[in-house]
Order: structure tokens, then C-alpha cells, then sequence
């Protein structure tokens, strides 16, 4: 039981406040526009020059979210969601 205690607080204690820390508010702001900026471009299908704009623009601020993550995320587990999610942009983006 004390392995299983000390992986979670590895992976999930954040190393600036000492807090078990999943998501936190400055996040919510980048993937609500990239969010919405992806939504856009599928409600926008009739414009084309728009749609494509938006989920460009969605994509971008989704790399930003993600490489952010692994560089400032404050634990383990927030480094590994952001290298996930940029790998899938990026491979997404490729094809």
C-alpha cells in the first residue's frame, strides 16, 4: 500500500505548492479557445476559408497547451497529458 501511496504522490503532487493538483485555471483558458476554435471550423463548413482558419487556429492553440504542459507542468502526470495530447496534435496535423 505504501508503493501504491508513494506513486500517487510522485505522479500527481504538484512540485510548487506540495498539492495533488489535476488541473488548475490559467489551463481552462487555452483549451476552451482551442475548444471552441475547433468547434467553429465544424459549425463553419460552409465558409471554407473560415473553417479552415478556425481549425488551424484550434489546432495552434492546442500544440501551445500541450507544449506548455511539458515544460511548466507542475507534476508528472500534467508532463505526460500534455506529451500525449501534442503527440496526437502533431500526428493529426501530418495527416
Amino acid at each position: 500500500m505504501k508503493t501504491l501511496r508513494d506513486a500517487v504522490n510522485w505522479a500527481f503532487r504538484s512540485r510548487q505548492t506540495g498539492r495533488i493538483t489535476l488541473v488548475h485555471p490559467p489551463n481552462a483558458l487555452a483549451l476552451t479557445t482551442s475548444g471552441a476554435l475547433t468547434a467553429s471550423a465544424l459549425l463553419a463548413r460552409r465558409s471554407p476559408g473560415a473553417a479552415r482558419a478556425a481549425s488551424v487556429l484550434g489546432r495552434v492553440t492546442g500544440l501551445v497547451w500541450a507544449a506548455d504542459e511539458v515544460v511548466r507542468g507542475v507534476n508528472p502526470f500534467r508532463r505526460a497529458v500534455g506529451a500525449v495530447a501534442l503527440v496526437r496534435l502533431l500526428r493529426s496535423t501530418s495527416s
